[in-house]
């Protein structure tokens, strides 16, 4: 499953960074299952690659969607272990991502874990921003994210 689509390695319009973060075994869990929901989904509609990056933060994404010249990323990262959930999962996504951007460019999606959001939902609320983001050319804090509406809760 962790190929690309790419038939030259020049850029792409997605890079699916996946990273440990503060729960390597809430990533090994949810990042396969949201991206075998989502990536059939795609088809051809995109180019893609996917990352692997041991102990990476969120800002890695920035750098490695400027590598692959990326017009948007998603990082899939273990979450702090929390009361609720010691392997949950969250997903950041840019558009146009440039290293140095904080915070308020990125939108997230949380909580993907066995009492959260099903990997299937995780994957529904990301191709939803991947959609709204490349027609509306925006992420972040103009770009609004209605779970419910989305997933018809």
């Amino acid at each position: 499953m962790f190929n690309t689509n790419l038939t030259k390695t020049e850029k792409v319009d997605i890079v699916f960074v996946i990273t440990d973060g503060l729960s390597a075994k809430a990533v090994n869990t949810y990042a396969f299952k949201v991206l075998n929901h989502l990536l059939p989904n795609l088809n051809d509609s995109y180019t893609f690659a996917i990352t692997l990056v041991e102990h990476g933060r969120v800002a890695i994404g920035d750098a490695v969607a400027e590598f692959y010249h990326a017009d948007f990323v998603a990082v899939c990262i273990g979450e702090r272990p929390g009361l609720s959930s010691p392997e949950s999962m969250g997903i950041y996504t840019t558009y146009h991502p440039k290293i140095g951007f904080t915070d308020e460019r990125r939108n997230c999606i949380s909580n993907i874990h066995a009492n959260g959001l099903s990997g299937k939902q995780g994957a529904q609320l990301l191709q939803y921003l991947i959609e709204k983001s490349f027609a509306l050319k925006i992420s972040g804090v103009t770009l609004k994210l209605e779970v419910g509406e989305i997933l018809k809760i």
